[in-house]
């Protein structure tokens, strides 16, 4: 349990800015937006634990720490598939570039609660069961949440769609 926790917000920032491994076809992007969408799931669920943590006092720091811990390298993880994504921007299909745009804020604020949450338990770990903690725990869960939300709308879509164009080729449609 160490004070320098790198920063998941300077994390995030950089994995946005770097070029990260290339998004070749669109399967790969729609495979990255999937993973994208089953780690705001998981965050969403160690949000949730940390919330149940908060509300019962008998859970230990070290409980705590854990489940922090956990979520900080799943909000990481979505950091990386988000900038591989918006490194290669320009080859995603309109209806990724918008899943991305959307996704983007909720995650950059999920990081940011994440972080506080992490420096708030460094700072007060015989205070657990306050108000900013729970706060923290509560946004991060309702972010992580409408990520998940939002990325399965998308991915609904495109599944729709893809069947839809399938469909029309099977019939031998035209396309207007």
């Amino acid at each position: 349990m160490t004070k320098n926790i790198f920063p998941i917000v300077s994390a995030l920032l950089i994995a946005a800015s770097l070029s990260m491994a290339q998004v070749a076809n669109p399967t790969a992007a729609k495979g990255t937006l999937k993973d994208l969408e089953e780690s705001a799931f998981a965050a969403t669920g160690e949000a949730e634990q940390l919330e149940q943590f908060i509300a019962n006092q008998a859970y230990s720091p070290e409980a705590h720490f854990g489940k922090l811990m956990a979520l900080k390298e799943e909000v990481n993880r979505m950091g990386r598939d988000a900038g591989s994504l918006e490194a290669e921007r320009d080859s995603l299909a309109p209806w990724e570039q918008q899943a991305l745009d959307k996704t983007l804020p909720l995650l950059k604020e999920t990081a940011a609660n994440t972080t506080n949450a992490i420096e708030y338990f460094n700072e007060n770990r015989t205070h657990l069961w306050a108000d900013p903690y729970r706060q923290y725990a509560s946004h991060i869960s309702r972010d992580a949440e409408q990520i998940t939300k939002t990325l399965k709308d998308y991915l609904k879509y495109a599944k729709a769609h893809d069947q839809g164009l399938q469909l029309e080729r099977s019939l031998g449609v035209v396309g207007n």
